[in-house]
């Protein structure tokens, strides 16, 4: 790694970049979800490293949780949400991929969950080529020991005896509509950590409005440990039961159209 590139915790006045993934003012669509999920965060139920320039600007950036606050069930064990340095097109002229800061994030998460005491750092991956990928992960010593769907979930062990993470699975059914007479029927389970997830629920939030009585809505909050135990969910989206994928976040066109698709069945 470039020796003019540091690590360091979040300090006062990084709490902007960091909630815009590294992107200041490129925030309307989060609404400010994500500020709000960091400001209900402890030192215990939350842990990130920022990649610094000399100059102090935020050039990439990891956060974790304990399993409890994440979509995979294990005793002391911590999950990475995302690795992130922005490509080249959003941050002119500091084009940082490529030289080892994503590694240098990876060892500051797990030097500082293993002084939590866990025992073990789990990551969620994927065969695509463009974020989060499986095989990155397998080079820095991680395992394969989980899937669903694309997702690949992959650990590293740090005590012997550790348990094995896995998704979670079986979760509480997707509540009843409170509105018996609409069509479309529309319920977000809502965490708040990725801005990305919170473009989408911003998107249905809107498309559902624009249908009026037609489209009921229903926000579930899964922000903190209990109520991901109570649901068995982190981010999710349906419409009438059906699960929409979140990512990449469906253009509000797109949402709109599965909404309107559904309300000429009813």
């Amino acid at each position: 790694m470039n020796d003019e590139i540091r690590i360091t915790g979040i300090k006062p006045g990084d709490e902007a970049a960091f909630c815009a993934c590294l992107t200041p003012g490129d925030t309307g669509e989060d609404n400010g979800i994500k500020r709000r999920w960091f400001d209900g965060r402890t030192a215990e139920n939350f842990g990130a490293r920022l990649a610094k320039t000399k100059d102090g600007k935020a050039v990439g950036m990891i956060q974790y949780v304990p399993a409890e606050d994440s979509p995979v069930e294990g005793r002391k064990l911590w999950f990475v949400y995302c690795i992130w340095i922005p490509p080249k097109k959003r941050n002119p002229g500091r084009h940082m991929r490529g030289k080892g800061i994503g590694k240098a994030l990876l060892k500051a998460a797990e030097e500082d969950v293993r002084s939590r005491g866990a025992s073990g750092l789990a990551v969620w991956g994927t065969p695509l080529p463009f974020f989060m990928q499986s095989s990155w992960f397998r080079r820095q010593g991680y395992t394969a020991c989980d899937k669903t769907g694309i997702q690949q979930l992959l650990w590293k062990q740090f005590q012997e005896g550790a348990q094995t993470p896995q998704w979670r699975r079986n979760p509480k059914p997707v509540p009843r509509p409170e509105n018996d007479d609409a069509k479309a029927d529309i319920v977000i389970f809502s965490q708040g950590i990725c801005p990305a997830m919170n473009m989408t629920r911003t998107r249905f939030e809107q498309a559902a409005r624009s249908f009026g009585s037609d489209a009921s809505l229903r926000i579930v909050d899964v922000s903190d440990a209990q109520y991901i135990r109570d649901w068995g969910r982190t981010d999710a989206f349906f419409v009438n039961g059906k699960e929409i994928s979140p990512g990449p976040p469906p253009s509000l066109a797109k949402i709109t159209r599965i909404i309107k698709k559904e309300i000429r069945r009813k």
